[in-house]
């Protein structure tokens, strides 16, 4: 097991931290090309790291040897990636998904739930993959939607969220939980929002949210995981700061919640 940090900047950075030994060291590298130059976001699954850079996808498929490196051009400057075993999605400055095959070094991508007057101009800034068949997505205008994978050509999400806030930050991120019932997105104004994955809609929140209050700076990266006996976390960075909070017991969609 092992994680992996990257950075940001004309000389962008690798790190590899390894999590499990206590012989590998911690190594920091580069992507040896010329035409990578920005790192705006990354996807580390298994061994293979994607990074979204300058107009363009770069998959190299074990970080630790970095013997494989594939560069799949999207035309614009890409600020989310996911993946799902060989396909790799894309979502860019110009509002644009792209589906690559990491398989097929030579493609162009497809171009998947794209409608041309909607996405003008409309950065996708996160992307996510859930329950095998649904991706997750959303903009710089503060939108939030689900698709269908199976239906790369329909343009109509099956899920909207309404309630977030955003309309220039690329850095806003958003969570899921293990259990893929709610999904927590942070705002340009500086607040949590809390949704349910099975009926979207207006965002959720209890009476004595903690979320109800805003932070002092910008959030800049949201995590949910599992603790002991079910529980579940919520970790945000804000700052210099990293805040944890304490979600209770396995959250269920028919939870008492309040509409915002």
């Amino acid at each position: 097991m092992c994680s992996s940090a990257t950075s940001f900047g004309p000389d962008s950075k690798i790190l590899h931290l390894p999590l499990d030994s206590e012989t590998e060291d911690i190594r920091v590298t580069r992507v040896n090309n010329r035409s990578v130059r920005d790192v705006w976001t990354a996807d580390f699954q298994g061994t293979r790291l994607v990074l979204g850079t300058n107009d363009q996808a770069v998959v190299i498929d074990d970080v630790a040897d970095r013997a494989t490196v594939c560069f799949f051009k999207t035309g614009s400057d890409v600020f989310a990636v996911a993946q799902d075993n060989n396909i790799i999605y894309t979502g860019s400055r110009a509002g644009i998904v792209q589906r690559f095959d990491s398989r097929i070094t030579s493609t162009k991508g497809d171009r998947i739930f794209n409608d041309p007057w909607s996405t003008q101009n409309n950065s996708v800034t996160n992307l996510k993959i859930v329950y095998d068949w649904q991706l997750l997505t959303s903009n710089i205008d503060g939108s939030l939607a689900v698709f269908d994978l199976r239906f790369p050509v329909n343009r109509t999400p099956i899920m909207s969220f309404t309630g977030n806030i955003n309309t220039y930050t690329t850095k806003t991120p958003i969570a899921v939980d293990p259990h893929e019932q709610f999904l927590f997105a942070a705002g340009q104004d500086r607040r949590i929002r809390l949704w349910s994955l099975r009926g979207g809609g207006p965002s959720l929140v209890a009476p004595t949210s903690v979320f109800q209050k805003p932070f002092e700076d910008p959030i800049r990266a949201l995590q949910v995981v599992g603790e002991e006996e079910g529980a579940l976390g919520l970790w945000a960075t804000s700052g210099a700061a990293l805040y944890k909070y304490n979600l209770g017991q396995r959250m269920e969609a028919e939870s008492q919640a309040m509409q915002c």
